[in-house]
């Protein structure tokens, strides 16, 4: 019957081992629910919710262990900070109760009969709860958390875990590149040359002229030009055309002004002044030509 029950404690331990291993993420605070521990689900203690054992009436069936793993992140090493109540029920007479991490004890206590303080659940004798705080340092990705008992389990003697809280501080993996490899070129990669090849004869087909390349960059001196600009640029022409034009009408207003204070002279004006004797001209109708002669 024995023989039996540890069988079934083994199998169950070992399921619960596979079963667990909550992620921990480093520099936060983790709660645990006090789910999936190898002894099942948890169990009211008065109003706590704890995970171990209330008296001698299953404490035999649970045994003197309980324990949960965790996982870490990767990194050469983690200090984690771990808070757990460890409770104390009923009637211990100088038995002992541990703390372990990662199989090491980090915290241990022999309970005297005369330590409880105040009654919290089981029979009416006073029970105790233990608030322990630790820095522990581990350098695997494994972290096993577990509280393993001594003892006789002839009266009610009970215990249990109704808080756990975790803080792991873990280091950063270094990232290192890696170095480029030197390894000689084989055959394939070796590049291969053939003398004295034939070029190749000239065709007379057309030659395809490539697609015209399409610069992307627009840090250029000049673009086209846009809407915007032609509006601007016809606008300046047109008030250019509209200056050259008042200032040629200005000019040709003055000297139209200046030649209109001139005399003007008519066809008739022409006539009667080519009939005014000159006083260099000589009036021939009078002489005749004897007198031409005797003056000869």
């Amino acid at each position: 019957m024995h023989s039996l029950r540890s069988l079934k404690l083994i199998f169950f331990s070992l399921l619960f081992e596979l079963l667990s291993g909550v992620e921990l993420v480093s520099r936060t605070w983790y709660e645990d629910d006090l789910q999936m521990w190898n002894v099942g689900v948890p169990i009211y203690c008065g109003s706590l919710l704890m995970v171990g054992t209330l008296g001698a009436i299953n404490s035999e069936e649970i045994g003197d262990i309980l324990y949960k793993s965790f996982a870490l992140p990767p990194s050469p090493s983690c200090v984690v900070t771990i808070e757990a109540d460890i409770l104390a029920i009923d009637s211990w007479e100088n038995e002992t109760i541990s703390f372990s991490v990662n199989y090491e004890p980090v915290w241990e206590h022999t309970v005297l009969s005369n330590e409880g303080t105040r009654h919290i659940c089981g029979s009416e004798e006073a029970d105790r709860i233990f608030s322990i705080s630790q820095n522990v340092t581990v350098s695997s990705e494994e972290l096993r958390i577990s509280l393993e008992v001594a003892l006789d389990f002839g009266d009610n003697e009970g215990y249990g875990i109704s808080r756990l809280a975790m803080f792991p501080m873990c280091e950063e993996v270094p990232t290192i590149a890696p170095e480029p490899t030197k390894a000689p070129l084989t055959e394939d990669e070796m590049p291969h040359f053939t003398p004295n090849t034939t070029p190749p004869r000239p065709s007379f087909a057309p030659t395809v002229r490539s697609a015209p390349h399409v610069s992307n960059n627009t840090n250029t001196i000049l673009g086209p030009a846009t809407d915007e600009a032609t509006n601007i640029i016809l606008m300046i022409m047109f008030f250019a055309g509209v200056v050259i034009i008042c200032i040629a009408s200005i000019v040709l207003h003055h000297y139209r002004r200046k030649w209109s204070t001139k005399q003007v002279y008519s066809f008739a004006d022409e006539v009667e002044a080519s009939r005014v004797r000159r006083q260099d001209e000589y009036d021939m109708t009078n002489v005749a030509v004897g007198d031409v002669g005797a003056e000869n």
